[in-house]
């Protein structure tokens, strides 16, 4: 017995003894996450911000006097194209506008343009209904058709969705430049 009295009192002795801490050990892992609480109240409601331009479109069509129809009484040609952007509720709260490049490189002139030729006065215009535009030449009846005169040219077409069209008050609706700037153009290009 005095050999586990012996053990016993050595164990004792050992494990009573004091020593400078040592490092701390790792950290064990993540527990259990605790109950989620109730969400908090609803914060107040910012201040409206600026009305945006969001969801203008702009379509580039290329002229090709194939594409006119001569109107049987004289004085008046047109070619329509495919605008999906154009639908009803751009026609009641909306606006269009267009722009022709008169076969210039990124020169855009407002439409209408009223041009002068050796026959008299003529007019590039457009026109829009739900899916489509319409570039109109208009000349005096019994003169011959000039639509072979804008070969090749560019009409650009900017379509604003209701409730964009405050920011058009911004901004010089003729002036192509400005109307881009506000658009931004290469977002909107399609």
């Amino acid at each position: 017995m005095r050999p586990i009295f012996a053990l016993l009192v050595v164990t004792l002795t050992l494990t009573a003894c004091e020593s400078p801490e040592g490092p701390a050990g790792p950290v064990g892992p993540v527990g259990p996450q605790g109950v989620i609480g109730p969400q908090g109240s609803q914060g107040e409601q910012g201040p409206t911000g600026p009305a945006g331009i969001a969801n203008i479109r702009i379509l580039t069509f290329t002229l090709f006097s194939g594409d006119f129809v001569k109107n049987d009484e004289g004085g008046a040609e047109l070619a329509v194209y495919p605008a999906q952007y154009i639908t009803q509720s751009v026609l009641d709260e909306g606006a269009v506008l267009a722009f022709t490049d008169l076969g210039t490189v990124n020169i855009w002139a407002p439409l209408p343009y009223v041009f002068d030729t050796v026959d008299g006065e003529s007019t590039q215009t457009f026109i829009y209904a739900v899916g489509e535009f319409g570039v109109f030449l208009v000349r005096p009846i019994g003169l011959p058709p000039i639509a072979s005169l804008f070969d090749g040219d560019r009409v650009r077409v900017v379509i604003f969705p209701p409730g964009s069209g405050d920011k058009l008050n911004d901004v010089d609706t003729e002036d192509y430049d400005a109307v881009m700037a506000l658009v931004d153009a290469e977002r909107n290009e399609l």
